[in-house]
């Protein structure tokens, strides 16, 4: 009787550290989601800010200006393509929200799952 009584004692030890784990690396997984999300939104909204400060107000103020001054700078004048630049904004949304959507459909049911996703 002492056998099976320490063998159940043995058994609901394991099953709660089994429930355990599977919460804190549910816990974990959620946290890593978060945490890339509120990166990629900082990173794009830096970009677009860069992208407005540098190159979007320079060019139309260079489109105003005249045609020997437009063209004195590189990075801030009308000469420069911004459809180049334009594209360029458009591939890093485009990683950013395949990076977005992988992490969130990479959410395991089950925390062996979990584990093998955060390994």
């Amino acid at each position: 009787m002492l056998l099976l009584f320490l063998f159940v004692s043995v058994a609901v030890d394991v099953v709660v550290v089994v429930v355990v784990v599977d919460v804190v690396v549910d816990l974990v997984v959620v946290v890593v989601v978060v945490v890339v999300v509120v990166v990629a939104v900082v990173v794009v909204v830096v970009v677009v800010v860069v992208v407005v400060i540098f190159f979007i107000v320079p060019a139309a103020v260079a489109a105003t200006a005249s045609a020997a001054a437009c063209c004195c700078c590189c990075l801030c004048c009308c000469c420069c393509d911004l459809s180049l630049l334009l594209s360029l904004l458009k591939l890093l949304f485009i990683i950013v929200v395949v990076i977005v959507v992988v992490c969130i459909c990479n959410r395991a049911p089950t925390s062996h799952s979990s584990v093998v996703t955060i390994l």
